[in-house]
């Protein structure tokens, strides 16, 4: 045990010198590292090779970006007209990014109707602000609720109650 000790203290860890317990970085960073170096690489190799991750499309083509603003410094005071020049350098579908949020901007009417009419259901969901969640309970209202049969509820519940025509003379003096 002491000679285990010994061999520990005198060349492992701690080092003496002039009587005085030493920390040695030498002794300690270097195992560290590869340690950490290992751990890192095993890890990366788990999440590549093991774990199947669904793979996402790739976005539409636009142009490039700064890594904050996004397109915010290249965008002219004519939204339109810089729209319509880079649909052409990039075609119908663009992405463009405003500071932190990403837009998809379709130009080509044959692919608005298609995505506004024809797969309505796929695009109806949006992203619900932070303050919404939290003013309206989770945004569980029907302004902020997900497409589903609990908005159809809602709805009709709304267009038989509160919009009838009960419901808006009972509120007249309100709307006045």
């Amino acid at each position: 045990m002491s000679n285990f000790y010994n061999k520990v203290i005198g060349e492992g860890w701690l080092g003496r010198q002039d009587g005085v317990v030493a920390f040695t970085i030498t002794k300690v960073a270097a195992p560290l590292t590869v340690a950490t170096l290992v751990i890192i690489f095993f890890s990366w190799l788990v999440k590549k090779l093991i774990i199947k991750t669904k793979s996402l499309p790739p976005p539409p083509p636009g142009p490039i970006g700064l890594p904050i603003l996004g397109h915010l410094l290249f965008i002219k005071p004519d939204f339109l007209q810089y729209v319509t020049e880079q649909s052409k350098i990039h075609g119908p579908i663009i992405k463009l990014r405003l500071g932190r949020k990403v837009y998809i901007i379709i130009s080509s009417p044959s692919i608005a109707k298609q995505i506004l009419k024809d797969h309505d259901a796929i695009f109806a969901n949006r992203d619900i602000p932070v303050a919404a969640i939290k003013g309206t309970f989770g945004g569980l209202d029907i302004v902020w609720r997900s497409n589903g049969p609990e908005l159809h509820k809602l709805r009709k519940l709304v267009v038989s109650e509160i919009m009838s025509n009960k419901g808006l003379n009972a509120c007249y003096e309100f709307r006045r």
